[in-house]
């Protein structure tokens, strides 16, 4: 049954006075054990207008994201999926490496909160990494790659080198953008007041099903409405 028609059952029900006393009580020992559960596993939603079939995606996922042990999957709601690892350094790995994607269609990753139903969860932004390029050599510090990584998303992380320096040819950044907001292209950076803005031009790391004309993910040129 779909999550959006369980809920609307769970509203219409009536509840009787019987019902509504009866209350059910984990004990600390099984939600100790479902907690410690609960944080070896990531929800995945596949960003993509089709249906993705179930069998596939177990086939593939461990594939593409390259997993060192192994990995439970199932199907939970329309293109979403739960991901219990076998190994915590395989879940930290895929919430830290930057954007991944099945068959070009974009996965988001989330983890998931004790508590959470399947209609609570909310994949309404992506991590990716950028690259900001023609940046000022005055602006190659970490204040100043956060101060443009938040013109674009909310920081996660900035890179550095291994001394805590930023040179080099660009600036990169680790972000989270919403999905529901067209990816920004360029940043316009004024050092002086009287002096001509610097478009500084923005590089998104393995973007793929990006329209170049509404500035979305999740869709091509061809698709756009």
């Amino acid at each position: 049954m779909d999550p959006e028609d369980i809920s609307s059952l769970i509203n219409s029900l009536k509840i009787s006075n019987e019902d509504s006393s009866q209350v059910v009580f984990l004990g600390d020992d099984l939600q100790e054990r479902s907690e410690a559960n609960l944080r070896l596993c990531l929800s995945c939603k596949v960003i993509a207008s089709k249906a993705i079939n179930r069998e596939l995606f177990r086939v593939q996922i461990p594939k593409i994201l390259q997993l060192k042990h192994k990995v439970e999957i199932e199907l939970i709601g329309p293109n979403i999926f739960v991901l219990e690892f076998k190994s915590m350094a395989d879940r930290r790995r895929i919430l830290t490496s930057g954007l991944w994607d099945l068959f070009k269609n974009p996965l988001v990753f989330i983890e998931i909160e004790e508590g959470t139903n399947v209609t609570d969860l909310k994949f309404d932004s992506i991590p990716m990494w950028i690259q900001i390029h023609n940046v000022p050599l005055a602006c190659f510090n970490k204040g100043c790659t956060e101060l443009f990584g938040k013109q674009v998303g909310s920081v996660l992380e900035v890179d550095e080198n291994a001394d805590g320096y930023y040179w080099g040819r660009y600036l990169r950044v680790r972000i989270s953008v919403r999905l529901e907001k067209p990816l920004k292209r360029l940043i316009r950076l004024q050092l002086q007041a009287n002096s001509e803005p610097t478009m500084m031009l923005i590089s998104y790391e393995r973007l793929v099903s990006h329209c170049f004309r509404c500035g979305l993910i999740g869709h091509l040129v061809k698709f756009c409405v």
